[in-house]
């Protein structure tokens, strides 16, 4: 999954942000948020908080608590979910962290399957 310094880089860089801009939006130095992205500063609470805010994710995903980097409430809110998928969303929301990236590895596992499947025929 890797380290929480690499997944707030790649989230960084898929909004298109610069390491500047970003730690102008949350308030903090540039050189803190290069030192956050090389794991070579432990975190404050907060600053995950806006961290997670302004990328956002979830501090669960940057934790590494989760593989699914859409903060779980956005995607329960969504008013054009179908019901399936808010159900499916608000179970995975209740387990355990380990539960859910098991679910998440069988889902990717699957799609996989399905994907080559698909491919071949």
């Amino acid at each position: 999954m890797g380290t929480i310094g690499k997944r707030i880089r790649a989230l960084r860089k898929r909004k298109g942000l610069s390491q500047k801009a970003l730690a102008e939006h949350i308030g903090i130095q540039e050189s803190t948020l290069s030192r956050y992205e090389n794991d070579k500063r432990t975190y404050q609470w907060d600053g995950l908080l806006r961290l997670a805010d302004a990328l956002d994710t979830s501090v669960d995903y940057l934790l590494g608590r989760t593989a699914l980097s859409a903060p779980i409430k956005r995607l329960v809110s969504d008013k054009n979910a179908p019901d399936g998928e808010t159900s499916l969303f608000e179970a995975y929301s209740n387990l355990h962290p380990d539960d859910q990236n098991l679910l998440m590895e069988r889902a990717l596992t699957l799609y996989d399957i399905r994907k080559r499947d698909k491919d071949g025929e």
